[in-house]
């Protein structure tokens, strides 16, 4: 065992693959969902009868998420574990997605112009968007710096080059979706 300051880590932890599998996956089911989020504004709007004004807090609401949170991630990230915040980060964002696709599930199959009832449908779709920006904040500066401070000199520019290549690419994917 090998004590940094008042952590103590395995050193497993530097070589688990599934560590590390999980922390290059994430970028990419982020963007993902980030830009599926962008190309159905549109259908949100028209599904749900949701004016334009309340599709663009919904989509900022994204960036409110992250800001309600930032100080505090960045002020604990430096003195808790670092991989089990980003973990809750990841389970809060895919809670939030999942709370993004329950107005879908509950109103049932959209069929062709016909209004359906939007029930406030787009409060889900806004609380949902907000735990998804709440879950993303501790990704960046906290995986990036866990990345620079337990990869091996070396490769910790290749690792970090990886994930922002995915954070990239992934948009492109999801504007596929």
């Amino acid at each position: 065992m090998m004590k940094l300051g008042r952590m103590v880590t395995g050193g497993w932890m530097r070589n688990n693959s599934a560590t590390s599998k999980a922390k290059s996956c994430h970028p990419n089911l982020k963007a993902l969902s980030g830009s599926y989020m962008k190309s159905t504004i549109t259908q949100l709007e028209r599904r749900f009868d949701i004016p334009s004004y309340l599709i663009g807090i919904i989509d900022g609401s994204f960036e409110i998420g992250n800001l309600l949170v930032i100080a505090f991630v960045s002020y604990f990230g430096a003195k808790l574990h670092r991989p089990k915040i980003i973990a809750v980060g990841c389970v809060l964002m895919s809670l939030g997605t999942f709370l993004m696709a329950m107005p879908h599930f509950i109103n049932g199959r959209y069929i062709g112009c016909v209004q359906e009832s939007s029930i406030s449908m787009w409060i889900y779709v806004l609380l949902g968007n907000i735990l998804r920006g709440i879950g993303e904040t501790p990704v960046q500066p906290l995986g990036i710096s866990y990345i620079d401070d337990y990869a091996k000199s070396e490769n910790a520019a290749l690792y970090i080059g990886c994930v922002q290549t995915i954070a990239v690419i992934g948009p492109a994917f999801g504007f596929l979706l």
